[in-house]
């Protein structure tokens, strides 16, 4: 008997889950053919494909617009650009030296005294006109009269010393002739009589020194002319002691007047007499005054190791608009240039824009050359550089009168007198930007 196993636990039993499969999708219905005569249909789908999706055309366009926006930002593009321009013309050149100097009076005199004492009258003022020897002013004269009253007294006791000497010599003379008395008392009384004679001489000195003094004491103008200047005032002690003090300062023409100009080193080699000058004043302003180069001193003058010289240039003031102490801004001229062809010394240094010389503005030959508006482009023409005065330059080349060449280019507003502002285009190079160059 074959034995029991022992039984084994009960456990319990869970279901598996069961595998579900995924129903078949559905076919669409197949195609039948359409009766004769019947359109044909378009079979429906059922679901959209990636092309039927938004986003990959969004994506597709922004990459186009990209592409499009840095195409037209980074083309190589004409680039506008604009510059100034001025007419050639056919005229002399004038070169000449600058410099600064100061209007004076071709001669002034500083009317002063010789002798001291208190001013009691005065006979001009600032701007009055004087004849040669007319009385100006007066010092006060009790003094030098006084002086002179001295001097005639003295000088009379010498004159009475003088006759009293001279009898005593004539007795003198006459008893020696006679043999009564000695050779010694002749000589004494002829040695008296010749001291007295000395010092009655000095003593008329004295009194013409008085008297001059005295004279001196009213003072006249020594030239004709006009006084500038007047230093002194009624009641005023002078004191002539060391110097001579300046009462009055008289200018003798005021219709002739010269210039002191201080021309710098560098330029007073081209400086000649007899060579034409122009210059201007502050006190009239657009009005301009000619004169003369009249002397140049050899003196030099330094001021802060600056070397100038003195060169006087007179001129004419017939209506007495210049006035001592104005100061005049001159110009010498040194040279002159008959009338030749003429340009803006800025239009020497004129180039183009890179871009431009680029995109063919055809061949650039060497040296000095201006560009030369043809049409509605530049031509670059080769030029001989002639005299200049740095403002305008002479040159010789195929160059007409009235042609307009380029001076500068437009880099902001448009300033005054720079030229007429004209546009160009240039070719610009691969990354330009369309705008102002």
């Amino acid at each position: 008997m074959t034995p029991l196993r022992p039984a084994l636990p009960l456990v319990p039993l869970v279901a598996a889950p069961a595998l579900v499969l995924p129903a078949p999708a559905a076919l669409p219905p197949a195609a039948t053919s359409p009766p004769p005569g019947a359109p044909a249909e378009i079979p429906a789908l059922s679901e959209p494909g990636w092309w039927r999706r938004p986003w990959p055309w969004w994506t597709l366009a922004f990459v186009l617009a990209a592409a499009a926006g840095a195409w037209f930002w980074l083309r190589p593009s004409a680039v506008a650009w604009k510059y100034y321009t001025a007419p050639v013309e056919s005229k002399p050149l004038d070169l000449g030296a600058t410099a600064t100097g100061t209007l004076a009076a071709v001669r002034t005199v500083a009317v002063g005294t010789q002798v001291s004492g208190v001013i009691s009258a005065l006979y001009a003022d600032f701007n009055s006109r004087v004849k040669k020897g007319q009385v100006i002013a007066e010092l006060d004269k009790t003094l030098l009269l006084s002086a002179l009253a001295d001097a005639t007294a003295v000088l009379d006791k010498a004159q009475v010393q003088t006759r009293e000497s001279q009898r005593e010599f004539e007795r003198a003379r006459l008893l020696y002739a006679n043999k009564v008395t000695a050779r010694v008392d002749y000589d004494t009384a002829l040695t008296t009589y010749q001291s007295a004679l000395a010092s009655e001489r000095s003593a008329r000195t004295q009194q013409q020194r008085a008297r001059v003094n005295l004279n001196f004491a009213t003072i006249a103008a020594p030239i004709a002319g006009v006084v500038v200047a007047r230093n002194v005032d009624v009641g005023q002690t002078v004191a002539a002691s060391f110097n001579t003090p300046t009462l009055f300062t008289i200018a003798n023409d005021l219709t002739r007047m010269q210039v002191e100009a201080a021309v710098d080193e560098a330029d007073i080699g081209q400086v000649k007499t007899g060579q034409p000058v122009r210059f201007e004043v502050d006190a009239y302003p657009g009005r301009a005054f000619q004169g003369v180069v009249q002397q140049i001193r050899l003196q030099p003058v330094v001021t802060q190791s600056v070397v100038t010289y003195t060169v006087i240039i007179s001129t004419t003031n017939a209506d007495l608009a210049l006035l001592p102490g104005l100061t005049a801004n001159l110009t010498v001229g040194t040279a002159h240039y008959p009338a030749a062809p003429t340009v803006p010394a800025s239009a020497l240094t004129f180039v183009p824009p890179a871009g431009y010389l680029r995109a063919g503005a055809g061949p650039v030959p060497a040296g000095a050359l201006v560009w030369v508006v043809r049409g509605d482009s530049l031509r670059p023409v080769a030029v001989r550089v002639g005299a200049t005065d740095g403002v305008h330059t002479q040159v010789r080349g195929p160059l007409r009168a009235g042609e307009a060449v380029a001076t500068g280019q437009d880099n902001g507003p448009a300033k005054s007198g720079t030229g007429n502002l004209m546009s160009g285009m240039s070719g610009g190079a691969s990354g330009g930007r369309r705008g102002p160059f």
